[in-house]
């Protein structure tokens, strides 16, 4: 697969750091066996906002589902809880079809997903064979050593730091639903084991990227999660596209899969600019803006036509109620 993509013949080249790395490519791509040089351009997680936040409510007997803290998720459905109404995803209709899936896995490439944490421990995607298997032995034969949730690509190890953000994103796809703990997430389930799980791949700190989405579609994910992007609009790396690629086409290649062939979603950016913010505007992604709690779009986020999709990403700047609770 990796041949048929052409992803076998991409190498890194470290270079002096005296050398300007725009000449080092020029002087690579004059060379007649060279098809693509390219710089490999930072990679970052896209900036967030932060709030503090104090509970407003508690789950009641109305409620779908008995997370305690679910009233305050205004984004899952709206009634007033940040001080406007309206703008939410209609959540609680789509529970009414399902909760979840526990044949979905989602890659979540980002920092690292607490993956004890008491509230989404349940949804963690597992790797039986290396969790069942010998420490510091690749028990599956994949390449990759005692990767029991996922990777940690930043500091090639089999397991990931619990970090901040990754294990925010986490809970809002798959925080456990229906344990009296904490919040909902998204497809998290109704409390008996269908929820959503969710692969772990630490990927900033000048991890390779690409091997991440190749992991991904080879170990069973069919969604890929990104909040990551550039440091400018322009900037993008063949590489990376090609990776993409790869888990868009061969995600889901295997039997009893949910779906063939994975959907790779990224967040727009939050630079308040229409520009081509990669790796969003590659038009292979599905690219998601954000819109704050009074329904139009978020201070911070960034715009253009080729969006393809606005989903309620908060706006701590409107009040403590108005981020969104993870």
């Amino acid at each position: 697969k990796l041949i048929s993509h052409g992803l076998h013949l991409w190498y890194v080249i470290k270079i002096n750091e005296v050398l300007d790395p725009n000449q080092a490519v020029d002087e690579f791509a004059n060379l007649g066996a060279i098809a693509v040089a390219e710089v490999e351009h930072e990679k970052v997680l896209i900036p967030y906002q932060t709030g503090e936040y104090s509970p407003q409510a508690t789950a009641t007997s109305t409620d779908p589902l008995n997370d305690p803290l679910l009233p305050d998720q205004w984004h899952y459905n709206h009634t007033g809880q940040s001080g406007y109404e309206g703008a939410d995803v209609n959540l609680y209709e789509a529970w009414a079809e399902t909760t979840g899936s526990s044949d979905i896995v989602v890659a979540i490439h980002d920092q690292g997903i607490d993956v004890e944490h008491e509230d989404l421990a349940a949804n963690i995607w597992v790797n039986e064979a290396e969790a069942n298997g010998e420490p510091n032995v690749d028990d599956d034969g994949n390449g990759y050593i005692d990767d029991i949730n996922g990777y940690n690509f930043e500091k090639n190890k089999g397991a990931v730091d619990p970090q901040y953000h990754g294990t925010h994103v986490a809970g809002t796809i798959a925080a456990v639903n229906n344990n009296g703990i904490g919040v909902s997430g998204v497809a998290g389930g109704d409390g008996s084991g269908n929820g959503v799980k969710v692969m772990s791949l630490q990927i900033l700190g000048g991890a390779a990227i690409e091997k991440s989405y190749v992991y991904a579609a080879n170990n069973g994910a069919v969604i890929s999660q990104n909040s990551w992007g550039y440091t400018s609009p322009g900037y993008v790396d063949q590489s990376v596209l090609d990776a993409i690629d790869y888990f868009i086409e061969e995600a889901g290649d295997f039997e009893g899969s949910p779906m063939k062939g994975g959907i790779v979603i990224f967040a727009a950016g939050n630079s308040n600019h229409d520009g081509e913010w990669y790796p969003g505007y590659f038009p292979n992604t599905m690219a998601v803006a954000a819109i704050g709690p009074e329904g139009k779009k978020a201070s911070y986020s960034n715009y253009g036509d080729w969006i393809e999709l606005s989903a309620p990403g908060g706006d701590v700047m409107l009040g403590g109620t108005s981020g969104v609770l993870s």
